[in-house]
């Protein structure tokens, strides 16, 4: 009879509550059952949270021999993903030195070569093409990315080859500078030194429009400092650098010069420090930017007169 009594008195208060009262208390259970919902969702939102926080933590796993609980170790990664990776890789690096122009073995063509020495090698500029006489190219026979990367090895015989060229230069009253572009040490692209003479009464014009080239590379979030004097090392960029930094390297007569760090590669053209020899050599930009490139017999005909004249200070002929 409780039972009946409550039912009762429940039916009689609705029945007294007007037509706006319970349209009224009707709008608070729909609002109630909204915030429900709210809350219902967000609860099952932070349970997918967790199950995604349990999955990382399940990656790893509990020393046994730790009273720790917070000592943990990784799971060793899967073998059959870590091995193909590293298969992908090796034919990345295959088709890298298949295809480069500056590998011994790759498409070098060897008969730009003016000597050759156990690990590197010094020719003509036939691919990018000669701005001066006796612009020449310095570089290793292995793919090698960047100058600061070389083995010592290497390193010493690219510095013989260094003061051959400065002193047949000098002999000629001119003086030498060295300049490496290393745009994007990340990938694997086989560095260069370029060897370009210009008269040595404007080595000093030189060295005041390189220094200014590379101050005024000022970028609004820069990092590091915009220029480098490698003086002091005597251009042995091996103990200034780490071999994954991209940077752009001036050496006057292998006595060291000026180095700057790149940290947007995409603002920098490759073609910014041969434009500052423009006034130097007294040649126009396009002349510059775009020199004359020599057929098969004209190559062949200036490696046998650049031989000539270079065997005498080639440091080979005297080891």
């Amino acid at each position: 009879m409780k039972k009946f009594d409550d039912y009762k008195n429940k039916d009689e208060y609705y029945n007294k509550l007007s037509p706006l009262d319970l349209k009224k208390r009707k709008i608070e259970q729909e609002e109630g059952m909204e915030n429900l919902s709210i809350q219902i969702k967000a609860e099952l939102n932070n349970m997918k949270m967790f199950n995604e926080f349990e999955k990382e933590i399940n990656t790893f796993k509990r020393r046994k021999d730790s009273s720790s609980e917070f000592d943990l170790e990784v799971v060793a990664p899967n073998k059959k993903a870590v091995e193909r990776t590293r298969q992908r890789e090796d034919k990345r690096r295959l088709l890298i030195l298949s295809s480069c122009n500056k590998c011994l073995g790759g498409k070098l063509n060897e008969l730009s070569i003016i000597s050759s020495s156990d690990k590197c090698y010094l020719s003509y500029p036939f691919m990018s093409g000669s701005i001066t006489e006796f612009h020449l190219i310095l570089t290793a026979k292995e793919h090698i990315n960047s100058l600061a990367s070389v083995e010592e090895n290497i390193y010493e015989e690219i510095r013989n080859y260094m003061k051959s060229i400065v002193a047949f230069n000098l002999e000629r009253d001119m003086s030498t500078v060295f300049v490496e572009f290393s745009m994007d040490a990340n990938r694997a692209n086989h560095f260069e030194i370029e060897c370009i003479p210009i008269k040595h009464k404007l080595l000093e014009d030189a060295r005041l429009c390189f220094k200014k080239a590379f101050l005024d590379q000022d970028y609004e979030w820069s990092t590091n400092k915009n220029m480098v004097d490698t003086t002091p090392y005597k251009g042995n960029l091996t103990k200034i650098l780490n071999e994954k930094f991209s940077y752009v390297n001036v050496d006057f007569n292998a006595q060291g010069g000026f180095l700057h760090p790149i940290e947007d590669t995409r603002r920098f053209s490759q073609n910014f420090l041969r434009e500052i020899f423009c006034p130097l050599l007294k040649k126009q930009t396009h002349e510059i930017k775009y020199p004359k490139k020599l057929s098969v017999k004209e190559l062949i005909d200036v490696v046998d007169q650049y031989k000539h004249k270079f065997s005498y200070y080639d440091w080979i002929n005297y080891k």
